[in-house]
C-alpha cells in the first residue's frame, strides 16, 4: 500500500501522518491492490489527499471509479464540499 501512495506523494512521513484518521478506499481485483484513495473529513468538507493507481492498471478507469465512489460517499454523508488536495 505504501509504495502505491508514494507514487503520488514522495514524503512517507507525511503519508503516515495523514493516514491517521483518514478514510481509505481501495480498488482490488482477485486480492491485487490496483488503486487507492485517501480522504480526510472535517465538518462539512471532504478532502482527497492522495489517489494513485498501479502503473499496470492505469488507463483502465480505476481512478475515475474511485473518484465516483468518493463523490457518492460524500453525498450520502451530506458533505457540502469536496476538495482535491493531491500534489499532482
Amino acid at each position: 500500500m505504501m509504495s502505491l501512495l508514494l507514487m503520488a506523494d514522495p514524503n512517507e512521513q507525511k503519508i503516515r501522518d495523514y493516514l491517521k484518521g483518514s478514510s481509505i478506499l481501495i480498488a482490488t481485483d482477485a486480492n491485487i491492490l490496483m488503486g487507492i484513495a485517501v480522504l480526510s473529513k472535517s465538518d462539512d468538507t471532504y478532502e482527497l489527499i492522495n489517489i494513485a493507481v498501479h502503473e499496470r492498471y492505469q488507463g483502465k478507469g480505476i481512478a475515475k471509479n474511485l473518484i465516483m465512489e468518493i463523490k457518492s460517499l460524500a453525498k450520502k454523508q451530506g458533505t457540502l464540499k469536496l476538495i482535491v488536495g493531491t500534489g499532482n
